[in-house]
């Protein structure tokens, strides 16, 4: 009977310093550390874009980068639809609210190269804010495609320029109520009187989107 208890007392002991020290490490790690432990490794990306005319959406849109990788001296951006590129604005480019310098390159530069004004540290994220006007191609007289229709953040590996596929994509398009959106994502919107606004949700793929006028 002795030695049962015993034994009970050290499985409790144990149980309880399994539980409790990282508690109190936690504790006394600086807040900084402990930041880095909650913060969603995704990419994220939140665009606003709101129709102009018929056939160009002004656009805002925010990325958020959070680095797992070593510390970082230049990021690069691809436009996937080369009709953005003529719209772009060195003026309407930040990064953590602060300009930056680019430069264009690529078989259609349309990759932009963003001159960071103080390297981005390890573990740490980075907000790239943006404003672009996008133009529509028409897919019949009534129909229009946004395909690869927003700038995301690209890598070099291998010859060639990847996305990271870890994603979160939240969009909101506001438009004239005679458009109707099909979308290849989860959606809802509501209608007022003259526009409807769509919300899409994504995570991990990209969002294509059919916009139709109704006549």
């Amino acid at each position: 009977m002795y030695f049962t208890i015993i034994r009970l007392f050290k499985k409790i002991i144990i149980l309880s310093i399994i539980t409790i020290l990282p508690i109190i490490v936690y504790s006394y790690i600086n807040d900084n550390t402990k930041l880095t432990f909650n913060i969603k490794k995704e990419t994220q990306y939140e665009i606003n874009a709101k129709f102009l005319s018929e056939k160009h959406i002004a656009i805002e849109e925010r990325i958020i980068y959070f680095n797992n990788k070593n510390k970082l001296n230049k990021l690069f951006i691809k436009l996937g639809n080369l009709n953005i590129k003529k719209s772009y604005d060195i003026s309407n480019i930040k990064i953590n609210n602060l300009k930056v310098n680019y430069k264009t390159f690529g078989n259609n530069n349309n990759i932009l190269m963003l001159k960071l004004n103080t390297p981005i540290k390890k573990h740490t994220t980075t907000v790239i804010d943006t404003k672009y006007i996008l133009e529509l191609k028409d897919i019949k007289e009534t129909d229009y495609s946004l395909e690869k229709w927003y700038p995301v953040l690209t890598f070099y590996r291998e010859d060639n320029w990847y996305e990271n596929n870890e994603k979160i994509v939240k969009i909101k398009i506001t438009t004239p109520k005679e458009f109707i959106l099909k979308v290849n994502n989860f959606y809802r919107y509501k209608k007022e009187e003259d526009m409807n606004i769509y919300y899409i949700e994504s995570v991990n793929d990209n969002v294509d989107i059919l916009i139709t006028r109704v006549k």
